[in-house]
């Protein structure tokens, strides 16, 4: 009891001190911005009798008024100044960007032309550009759009200004810095808590720091689906920010992908969002319960304890992406804990940048990887200890995890049938192992007909809901009337796509907010670790997985490819074509930890301690992934 609190204190205080100097950070980022300003500290407007303004462009009582066409606006100051941020207000009914071209002084004093992209959002009440630096001159270009809208208060925002999203990601990189290092013993003897500790605190970083709109695959659907399941009534409408954050997310990221976004635009649109919530719309909760609701249940849960509570818009919209991040956490722990081997090759792959994203967004996915990563962990676990027999609770929660994590997507059901290749003195008699091997064929056949049976019934209603010559009947004619064909062109194209799916720019991709540039380094520190983690716990028989299960795994692992790609033509790609459409590298996330623990060997010798083994990878991994927090979010839209 005594240690507990010690480590209880030594947890207090780490948390203390990372407050601390996240807190100092941000002050020191704010106040050196504040002293370049000089003279010029505070809100200044600027006097309309500097700025221009070309043909298309009105100005009418103060107000700029641009047509759909476009139109600019220069900015002539009289003498250098320096300016932390530009701001000025406008109204738009719709979606629209423009461009500000800038003659700003360099480090050595040297004026360079620099671009930066802004956005004009739907309801929005002004723009805050960062600019930071000395300027002479700054052209506003509008682009074209589907409005006209207004500009006025063009301004200069010299004041200090204080960034909490500074203190949140640089308090969670100095609090895992200390976790690591301070709790070294305690990490590499229980990989599983290290484990948990870091996706929590990373997640939760990341969430905080991430824009409040739609960001991750499809989630406007997902969320929509979580909301309608969890809030809403059958019939009932819902309120003005669930048709904003469903209606409009190919604009959002259209015109916010490229932009330079400040904390100030952040605040103004969870103003918007909260504000949105309080009207009611006219859109109809119109969800159909499915198998795929289940990977729905939590986040519906939470955002359902966010309406009882009657918390804004914004709160309960991290309350719902929160669930997924405990939910990931929590699954992650108890299968490090659970595999005897690989334990660092999991912690080290739960950690990719690419998986913490994902836990951080509205998806059913995170349901599907953490739960067949479970049930891949109790196989392997089986596999390398064939003296043992298996145990019912374990059998339980194989079939548990491999049904939860294949409702949603039934693609993956084939490694239902890796409990085949459990071997026979694995049971407490031949009886018992036949019925194991018949419980596995029936749980696999089921699943396979929750998927293939709505091709086969109806395959008229299969297509894409997008558009585009997407046809069920069409391409289920070439899948059976041309198998041969059909072979072909899945082969090329998943080999076309085998390098980025399995490895690459799959492990560093922030969907919307683009793809990190340490995806090379993440594929050698994943490889590396698969090569050098063989530490493991108990007395194993086996060290690695035997060279025939190894075989059967991959084979598993091809059929589901097939599956997946399969389940692609028949609903995104247009008939007859011989490219397969809708296949992201993100699908085989959820047996990607199988794969890579096809190829582990005991051949290679590892000299490292276990603690700094597992000091090295942890300080690896998470540098790799605030970094691609930092240049993905943090850098493009927070400061």
């Amino acid at each position: 009891m005594q240690i507990s609190k010690i480590k209880l204190k030594k947890y207090m205080l780490l948390v203390c001190i990372s407050l601390f100097f996240g807190v100092i950070i941000a002050f020191m980022y704010a106040g050196y911005k504040w002293i370049q300003a000089g003279e010029r500290k505070g809100k200044h407007q600027i006097d309309d009798t500097y700025i221009r303004y070309s043909r298309e462009v009105e100005y009418t009582k103060g107000k700029y008024s641009v047509s759909s066409q476009g139109g600019k606006l220069i900015i002539n100051f009289p003498e250098k100044m320096y300016i932390n941020k530009l701001t000025f207000e406008y109204a738009s009914e719709f979606f629209s960007d423009c461009s500000l071209d800038i003659e700003k002084e360099n480090i050595y004093g040297v004026v360079e032309n620099l671009s930066i992209q802004d956005k004009l959002m739907k309801d929005m009440p002004r723009s805050v550009v960062n600019i930071g630096g000395i300027v002479s001159k700054i052209e506003i270009n509008f682009n074209e759009s589907h409005n006209d809208f207004k500009i006025w208060n063009v301004g200069v925002d010299n004041s200090f200004k204080f960034n909490p999203l500074i203190t949140i990601f640089w308090s969670s990189a100095i609090f895992l810095l200390g976790f690591g290092i301070i709790f070294k013993k305690e990490n590499a003897r229980m990989p599983a808590f290290a484990t948990l500790v870091i996706i929590l605190v990373s997640s939760i970083c990341l969430l905080l720091v991430e824009p409040p709109y739609i960001v991750g695959w499809d989630e406007q659907i997902h969320y929509k689906n979580a909301y309608m399941l969890g809030v809403s009534e059958k019939g009932e409408a819902t309120t003005q920010v669930e048709e904003y954050m469903y209606g409009y997310p190919f604009l959002i990221n259209t015109f916010s992908q490229p932009a330079q976004e400040s904390v100030e635009e952040r605040l103004d649109f969870v103003r918007v969002l909260n504000d949105k919530m309080k009207n009611p719309g006219i859109f109809i909760d119109d969800y159909e319960l499915s198998f795929a609701s289940f990977g729905y249940v939590f986040q519906a849960l939470v955002l359902k304890l966010g309406n009882i509570l009657h918390v804004p818009f914004y709160i309960s919209w991290l309350m719902g992406k929160f669930s997924n991040v405990l939910l990931y956490a929590v699954i992650m722990c108890i299968a490090v804990h659970i595999v005897p081997v690989g334990k660092r090759v999991l912690m080290v792959f739960s950690m990719m940048p690419t998986m913490i994203f994902q836990s951080t967004t509205y998806t059913y996915d995170i349901t599907v990887i953490a739960f067949i990563i479970l049930a891949t962990c109790v196989l392997i676990k089986e596999f390398l200890s064939p003296d043992s027999v298996f145990r019912y609770r374990w059998r339980l929660l194989f079939f548990a995890s491999i049904f939860l994590g294949c409702l949603p997507k039934a693609v993956y059901a084939p490694i239902m049938l890796g409990g085949l290749f459990v071997e026979r003195s694995k049971f407490y008699s031949e009886k018992d192992r036949k019925c194991f091997r018949v419980l596995i064929i029936l749980g696999f056949i089921a699943l396979i007909m929750s998927f293939a049976l709505p091709a086969l019934i109806s395959p008229e209603q299969i297509g894409d809901a997008r558009g585009g010559d997407t046809s069920g009947v069409g391409q289920m004619h070439y899948v059976i009337g041309q198998p041969v064909s059909y072979a072909v062109i899945l082969i090329k194209n998943v080999f076309a796509s085998l390098e980025s799916c399995l490895y690459g720019a799959t492990l560093c991709h922030f969907s919307y907010l683009g793809i990190g540039q340490m995806s090379a380094t993440a594929t050698i520190l994943l490889v590396s670790v698969i090569l050098t983690d063989k530490y493991y716990d108990g007395v194993l028989t086996r060290k690695s997985l035997p060279v025939k299960m190894k075989i059967g795994m991959l084979f598993l692992i091809a059929l589901v490819i097939a599956l997946i790609w399969t389940a692609l033509y028949l609903d995104f790609t247009e008939v007859g074509k011989s490219v397969i459409s809708g296949v992201q590298a993100r699908y085989y996330l959820p047996f990607l930890f199988l794969f890579y623990m096809c190829f582990q060997t005991d051949k290679i010798q590892n000299c490292f301690s276990k603690e700094r083994y597992q000091l090295t990878i942890m300080m690896i991994s998470s540098a790799l992934l605030f970094h691609q927090i930092w240049q993905l979010v943090l850098v493009k839209k927070c400061l």
